[in-house]
């Protein structure tokens, strides 16, 4: 028998490796766009299961891949109050995100408001304040870059500044997000105003057609994160909707009650869980 010649050989083997890399790319995203479609029709079981297969079809090394797929299980785990698991997906997912993109990136600040979330429920505040304040302080994009730094000695203060007066806070989606996390963390300590004030800056944001602030002291983002849309304008009113309910605001928070439901209705439909939930909170509230 004869045998191949060693460079036809060796184009075999790259090619044959080459092509093990590409399915195992292509089942890995098969996994990741199936659970989040399962996702978006409130299938969790299923999208958490589609997730955790996609996991087996990553590279031993991980990267991207690994932190997109560990931010989309922890964002499961959160929504089914698995708090540990999303602290422990959320703490690894920052890791690689940090390490690839830089500790002042987008995507670590989103995954340290993940974290955050998870932390608070964990009965963690000082782990969630920390987190919080440096995704803020990442999300505002600040024109002076050594306030990204752990070490600023000004930071506190800077984001202190932004919270006693949300107005200054550039409107952006990730910048709303965040918002979102202190607004759960003021709600634990019964913080109330506080609450109130940053929710009612976000729902000012999500209602922004343009969001990024051009003035000198911030800078848009390196790229455009489009805004959720109505769905997430939906969880802001009710968002402080609630915070109208636990204080026995009703009659403020009825309306904003009526602005969720509709575009929850308009957008996703009357029978879906957000929906129905929706119009369950409106009842309790009013009980």
């Amino acid at each position: 028998m004869k045998q191949l010649p060693i460079k036809v050989a060796c184009f075999l083997v790259l090619f044959t490796v080459s092509c093990l890399n590409a399915l195992a790319t292509d089942a890995w995203t098969a996994y990741i766009n199936t659970g989040d479609h399962q996702f978006k029709d409130n299938k969790l079981d299923e999208a958490e299961k589609s997730f955790q297969e996609a996991l087996t079809d990553i590279e031993p090394e991980g990267g991207i891949k690994l932190a997109y797929t560990l931010n989309r299980l922890a964002t499961i785990h959160r929504l089914q109050h698995k708090w540990q698991e999303a602290l422990e997906e959320s703490r690894s997912a920052l890791t690689i995100w940090n390490q690839k993109r830089g500790a002042a990136s987008l995507e670590s600040a989103r995954t340290m408001t993940d974290y955050a979330e998870a932390a608070l429920n964990l009965g963690l505040p000082a782990d969630t304040e920390n987190y919080l304040r440096q995704a803020l302080v990442i999300a505002c994009r600040p024109k002076n870059t050594s306030m990204l730094g752990s070490q600023f000695q000004g930071r506190n203060q800077f984001v202190n500044n932004l919270i006693n007066d949300p107005s200054t806070i550039p409107g952006s989606p990730d910048a709303a997000r965040v918002l979102n996390g202190w607004v759960n963390y003021y709600l634990a300590g019964d913080h109330y105003a506080e609450a109130e004030s940053l929710q009612k800056r976000s729902i000012e944001m999500l209602n922004q057609t343009a969001g990024y602030d051009n003035s000198a002291i911030f800078s848009p983002p390196s790229e455009f994160i489009p805004w959720g849309g109505a769905p997430d304008l939906a969880d802001a009113y009710l968002k402080l909707a609630e915070i109208y309910c636990i204080q026995s605001r009703a009659d403020l928070a009825d309306p904003l009650f009526t602005k969720a439901i509709d575009l929850l209705i308009d957008k996703l439909g009357e029978s879906d869980r957000r929906t129905r939930e929706a119009i369950e909170k409106r009842l309790k509230c009013h009980s």
